[in-house]
């Protein structure tokens, strides 16, 4: 495998090497730059399987590079040493990553990841989703599965519902999903997307909302006709949410 590094701290780097090296002695690094100028020229005449990104360069960050490049037919591992609300952008996004300092055991997780080579476009893809989720734009999602990762717009899912550890997700024209994430998963990821927790096997999109059938904790009927049980402790969070909405409701 050959492999490329884009970092500007040289300890980072030569811990990087060492540790690549010791966990898979077949790798070969080929090159080495420091700044986003180094990297375009250095992807631009090499030919590389992986490339390990450092995001903030000293005259710019790793998006710069990608964009330069005339394809980017490469797996990318993003090392970082960003917050949690970045950590929530590789999540959307699906991007391999890993953090500073950086540990062994994350390190062999990630090339495992990569090992399960993805299209050319759909690499491009998850770069424009993990960018438009690091300006807080998310409007995509890049829902991982057993075979490969889709990217689906926001606004076309209508509810995840849990299976043991997976999800189902559904989608407006009538087509399912199963992600090998469990829903607790897309909870924390959705909550701010007008998406809500309504049980413990279900949420849904406050878009698709049709009606509320009272009882001890409820019913949903959806504009796409499913019916949603709901938990009686989440029916509180539930109304709150359609009242924000503009949903007015009497005699609750």
């Amino acid at each position: 495998m050959k492999v490329a590094l884009v970092e500007d701290e040289e300890l980072s780097r030569e811990a990087l090497k060492e540790m690549l090296l010791l966990l898979q002695p077949n790798i070969e690094i080929v090159g080495e730059a420091e700044n986003v100028e180094e990297g375009i020229v250095m992807l631009k005449n090499l030919e590389v399987d992986l490339v390990f990104l450092d995001i903030n360069l000293p005259d710019g960050d790793s998006f710069q590079i990608l964009q330069q490049l005339p394809k980017t037919d490469f797996q990318l591992v993003f090392v970082t040493a960003y917050d949690e609300f970045a950590l929530k952008a590789f999540h959307f996004s699906a991007a391999h990553y890993i953090m500073k300092p950086i540990n062994p055991m994350m390190l062999k997780e990630a090339l495992d990841r990569v090992q399960s080579q993805q299209s050319a476009q759909q690499a491009q893809e998850r770069m424009e989703i993990l960018e438009d989720a690091l300006q807080e734009d998310n409007k995509r999602l890049a829902l991982t599965t057993q075979e490969d990762i889709i990217c689906v717009q926001l606004a076309d899912i209508v509810r995840l519902e849990a299976d043991s550890n997976y999800t189902f997700a559904y989608f407006k024209d009538g087509s399912k999903v199963v992600t090998s994430k469990p829903l607790g998963f897309y909870e924390q990821l959705l909550v701010a997307f007008d998406f809500i927790r309504v049980h413990n096997k279900h949420i849904i999109n406050l878009k698709y909302f049709k009606r509320y059938i009272r009882g001890r904790g409820g019913m949903l009927e959806l504009t796409t006709g499913d019916m949603i049980t709901v938990a009686t402790r989440r029916k509180k969070d539930l109304l709150d949410n359609l009242k924000k909405q503009g949903f007015l409701f009497f005699s609750f």
